[in-house]
């Protein structure tokens, strides 16, 4: 059967997606239209179609492919238009669109070479295309966290900031190695994190990243738990053994990107000794 999928734009949501791609690939021919095609590139078969998008990084992921590169067949068997709801699961929607179990991975990426090992930290940020400061968790947690591993880690920082588009959201932590003018293309960014001892940041990519990758993510938690709780965006198809979450406590449950919400988290320490535990 021969299989057209009109995919998510995000980074963080392609990378959900890919996972049920990945079992569907393996009976069917596929033909995807994404800003990012190397995430589907270790599966056998998969065309892809050049999508519309106005968002900044996902657009120039796309330039890095000659026109040839891009499918134009228009003949499908299935066309799937693939979402999700309004404070719904993430996968849990994703399985009911693909009607399918998903199969968590991702390929093989090569990223810079790191003689020692190293933390990858992904600052807080705001973009002007996607403004959801709600969801950012407090900067000074994530500056606090990799205070108590720079002694024994490597830390770097990754971002891709642009003047009006992508600034960092309060004073930016410590880091030894910074990344963050878009220097590196998104298989050098995903090849990064996989080498890392670990991963820390706020909800984002790094969430199913982690997921797929088994690469260990202190996920710090702000607000808009309506669409960003851990409930919202794991489920039980996932091992989710090396993925912590640091909340508020209570969770603010708003579905506001902008909401003043209480981002408190009193046993943050407590939390992150529990995860460091695994590194």
């Amino acid at each position: 059967m021969k299989i057209k999928i009109d995919g998510m734009r995000g980074l963080g949501d392609c990378i959900y997606m890919s996972a049920f791609v990945r079992t569907l690939a393996k009976e069917h021919k596929i033909h995807i239209a994404t800003p990012w095609p190397e995430l589907f590139s270790d599966m056998d078969g998969v065309k892809f179609q050049k999508c519309q998008t106005n968002l900044r990084t996902q657009a120039k992921n796309m330039t890095r492919f000659a026109p040839d590169f891009w499918s134009y067949e228009t003949s499908f068997d299935i066309s799937l238009n693939v979402h999700y709801g309004a404070g719904t699961n993430i996968a849990d929607d994703f399985a009911r669109i693909f009607k399918c179990e998903p199969t968590w991975g991702l390929p093989s990426f090569k990223g810079p070479k790191i003689n020692k090992p190293y933390i990858v930290v992904r600052p807080a940020t705001l973009r002007k295309e996607w403004f959801a400061a709600s969801r950012n968790p407090k900067p000074e947690y994530i500056a606090d966290v990799i205070e108590w591993l720079r002694a024994k880690y490597h830390i770097i920082s990754v971002a891709d900031f642009e003047d009006g588009q992508e600034w960092a959201e309060g004073d930016l932590p410590y880091a030894d190695e910074i990344y963050h003018q878009g220097e590196l293309s998104m298989p050098e960014l995903l090849g990064l994190c996989q080498g890392a001892a670990g991963i820390v940041g706020g909800v984002g990519w790094i969430v199913p990243f982690a997921v797929a990758s088994g690469v260990p993510a202190f996920i710090i938690m702000g607000g808009c738990g309506g669409y960003n709780a851990p409930e919202k965006i794991t489920n039980d198809t996932m091992n989710i053994d090396a993925l912590h979450f640091a909340s508020p406590d209570p969770l603010c449950m708003c579905k506001d990107m902008k909401h003043n919400c209480i981002k408190d988290i009193p046993n943050l320490k407590e939390t992150f000794n529990v995860w460091k535990s695994l590194l």
